[in-house]
């Protein structure tokens, strides 16, 4: 009797998430995820150029696919122009992508997802190679130096082969 009943609800379960793969929304958010590395999928045709919305991404997040929830922080970081709706973030995903863009730590959860998961993706080297993990992005930083010191220093870099961050990065890494 136990056998039949677990039976049913699979195929119940079954029919339906097939329905909601079949939804516009699961669709383009699936895609969009698929197609820029950070989500792997059976059937689910990647889209490199769409907008998506982040409540959708929440439904699809709910509904279908938990795994969405993991790695939506590192996709909201690496391309915010792909979402028409950031400023409908929840504020507890919105203090986990601001963490994770600081490069802090926090004891949240967001739809059972810890912190931590949801930090790694961010740090994953995308296939595309155009985006930088978080912790490989490089920061203006600005210095005013005497006009002699900048002098000497284009003078060495032009010598080594290298631009003036290259060489401060290279004497830097020797010390």
């Amino acid at each position: 009797m136990k056998y039949k009943k677990i039976l049913e609800k699979a195929k119940r379960e079954s029919r339906l998430r097939k329905r909601y793969l079949s939804d516009r929304r699961a669709r383009e958010v699936l895609g969009f995820l698929a197609a820029k590395g950070l989500l792997f999928t059976d059937g689910i045709t990647p889209i490199k150029r769409t907008k998506i919305s982040v409540k959708d991404a929440l439904w699809v997040a709910q509904k279908i696919e938990p795994r969405v929830v993991e790695v939506l922080p590192a996709a909201i970081i690496n391309f915010p122009g792909a979402f028409n709706d950031l400023d409908k973030l929840p504020e507890t995903l919105s203090q986990i992508v601001f963490a994770i863009k600081k490069g802090r730590k926090l004891e949240l959860s967001y739809l059972g997802i810890p912190f931590e998961k949801m930090a790694v993706w961010a740090s994953v080297p995308l296939p595309d190679g155009r985006v930088k993990p978080v912790g490989e992005k490089k920061r203006l930083k600005s210095f005013r130096l005497h006009p002699e010191i900048i002098s000497e220093l284009s003078r060495k870099a032009r010598a080594a082969d290298m631009t003036q961050t290259e060489y401060l990065e290279k004497i830097i890494a020797a010390s």
